[in-house]
């Protein structure tokens, strides 16, 4: 919408062909910087969460779930370490 992409940068909302490429560029580099029982939270598409999900899981940072967001959409990836 015109709202958002008026005020977003370009590599804001558009992440690649998956839409998934810099969550992965986080995930990857959280593991080097995210301290023990800690969590990383990211807004994802809804349509995104069990990709999201996965990619958590094979790079084993912990804990992962998707809370809902305020219309009760998959919207908030939650990661959390051990």
């Amino acid at each position: 919408p015109a709202e958002v992409s008026a005020w977003e940068p370009v590599q804001a909302l558009v992440a690649g062909p998956t839409g998934l490429e810099a969550l992965e560029e986080i995930l990857v580099g959280a593991t080097d910087w995210l301290a023990d029982r800690s969590a990383l939270v990211a807004e994802i598409e809804p349509h995104q969460a069990d990709d999201a999900q996965e990619m958590v899981r094979k790079l084993g940072l912990g804990e992962v779930l998707v809370r809902p967001d305020l219309a009760g959409l998959p919207r908030v990836l939650v990661a959390r370490t051990r």
